[in-house]
């Protein structure tokens, strides 16, 4: 039980005290943002140049509606560009938990999928936006929207789903992911 609390497996609901429930979201955040640094960490191997935790409101957006912000933002001179979102996901050990897993990434107004789907019809909507951030020539961007995930997901075998599955790119696959665009892979 230690363990599960401290590596953030447990749901926050399970607890009914607010002060375990507001440590444990804490605790999420904090690995969630170590995961983060960890998929800009691969890409900054490969030499693109990141900003992690980007603010719409920083690149042009509005303030409402809050759209939160880019996980990881990379980039290359050449207009290649990853607009990245990060999910750090527990494991799903039953039935139950691979339904509610299903449920919170259909793409439906305020599940996790949702969010993401706006950031990046924003994004597209704005390149001119993007190419003054990161000093691209607007005409030469190309930008692509994997969500980065931290183990192997079942919403990525749903049908239906809003996103391709290809864009669904577990963290061990990335650099795979980012070598097949270099090459000219869809």
């Amino acid at each position: 039980i230690i363990d599960s609390v401290t590596e953030a497996t447990f749901d926050k609901d399970v607890f009914v005290s607010k002060p375990m429930r507001a440590w444990l979201g804490g605790r999420i955040e904090k690995l969630g943002a170590e995961f983060s640094a960890e998929v800009a960490e691969i890409l900054q191997a490969q030499g693109w140049n990141v900003r992690l935790e980007i603010k719409l409101t920083e690149l042009g957006a509005p303030k409402s509606p809050n759209l939160g912000d880019i996980d990881v933002l990379a980039w290359r001179p050449d207009g290649r560009v990853i607009q990245i979102e990060c999910k750090r996901l527990k494991a799903s050990r039953t039935i139950a938990e691979i339904a509610q897993n299903c449920g919170r990434f259909r793409g439906n107004v305020g599940d996790h999928l949702h969010k993401h789907l706006r950031r990046l019809e924003w994004v597209r909507d704005n390149k001119t936006k993007i190419a003054k951030f990161t000093g691209i020539d607007v005409e030469k961007i190309v930008v692509r929207h994997p969500m980065v995930v931290s183990r192997p997901v079942p919403f990525a075998y749903l049908s239906g789903l809003p996103i391709l599955a290809s864009e669904i790119v577990l963290v061990n696959s990335l650099q795979a992911y980012i070598e097949s665009w270099e090459r000219g892979e869809p």
